[in-house]
């Protein structure tokens, strides 16, 4: 079977499709046909060839969930404004692809998406965030791991409804308080980070249930934290030192020589059948000793 390098205009006349998925084909762009899909639902785009993002897209008034996963487009560093149309999006995945072009942008215009409810732009470039993003009074999980955000805004504050936040891989140094007021905050990913400090202000997220910190500069947590009823315990955060020294002594072990491995071998065999040897020894004797006293016990055969 022939790989797929265009999608045929003809996809048009499926007018009530709601679910459409496009995985690992050579396809460049999209036809402008594909916006009389009044119906669609669901668009998921994994691994394909684009140039860039299809501008088509933004013409499914409809849409409610677009997925653009890992594909290999060649100029992008900025969220197309045309996905900014789609009042009805609830959920906006953008995962990066790491030998192309990333986003390093998210514009102020992610604030028209009132509806969103999920939010993932993973695996970017991405080093400030807007507050027009924490103005999504809707917005219930945002994952931006794997990027170069060094400083979260104190607008994150307003986003009332947050359950999951996965800030892991960035340069964050400091907290805001705001951030502990997000009240129905419940996953909270930090980890890879170059935090320093966690402030006790976090026993104000009472409805914390998961929380990553390894990897950072964290020496210790604030006894509040012990307060967090609903939090798995014990929290991680082991922080980069401790993780450099054990890469560190991992990598000693694995550089020792072959002839060196082969002498320890060697070594610990000899040891071994030492040991093997003076236990046999051992058995040998007990047996002889065995012997011999039976023997000597032997009544003679008296003399005709």
């Amino acid at each position: 079977m022939e790989e797929m390098t265009e999608i045929p205009p003809s996809i048009g006349e499926l007018s009530e499709l709601e679910y459409l998925s496009m995985y690992f084909m050579s396809v460049t762009d999209l036809p402008e046909e594909l916006a009389k899909l009044k119906k669609l639902r669901e668009l998921k785009i994994h691994r394909l060839e684009f140039v860039k993002i299809p501008p088509v897209i933004g013409e499914l008034s409809e849409l409610e969930k677009l997925t653009i996963r890992q594909n290999q487009v060649n100029d992008l560093n900025e969220i197309p404004e045309e996905l900014f149309k789609l009042k009805k999006l609830k959920e906006l995945c953008l995962e990066g692809v790491e030998i192309y072009h990333k986003i390093e942008i998210i514009p102020s215009s992610i604030g028209n998406l009132s509806e969103l409810e999920i939010l993932d732009i993973s695996e970017n470039e991405i080093k400030e965030l807007p507050n027009e993003l924490f103005q999504l009074k809707k917005l219930k999980r945002l994952n931006l791991n794997y990027n170069q955000i060094e400083v979260i805004p104190p607008s994150i504050k307003e986003s009332t409804e947050l359950e999951y936040l996965n800030l892991s891989g960035n340069n964050i140094k400091t907290l805001p308080d705001e951030l502990y007021q997000l009240k129905n905050l419940k996953e909270l990913y930090l980890s890879s980070n170059k935090i320093e400090e966690i402030s006790p202000s976090i026993a104000n997220l009472t409805e914390l249930e998961k929380l990553t910190l390894y990897g950072n500069y964290i020496k210790e947590l604030p006894d509040s934290i012990n307060d967090l009823e609903k939090l798995e315990k014990p929290v991680n955060y082991q922080n980069k030192w401790e993780i450099e020294e054990e890469n560190r002594q991992n990598e000693e072990e694995q550089s020792i020589s072959p002839k060196k491995r082969l002498r320890e071998f060697i070594i610990g065999m000899a040891v071994v059948i030492f040991f093997l040897v003076v236990f046999l020894a051992l058995i040998v004797t007990g047996i002889f000793s065995v012997c011999k006293q039976i023997s000597v016990k032997e009544p003679r055969e008296p003399r005709k």
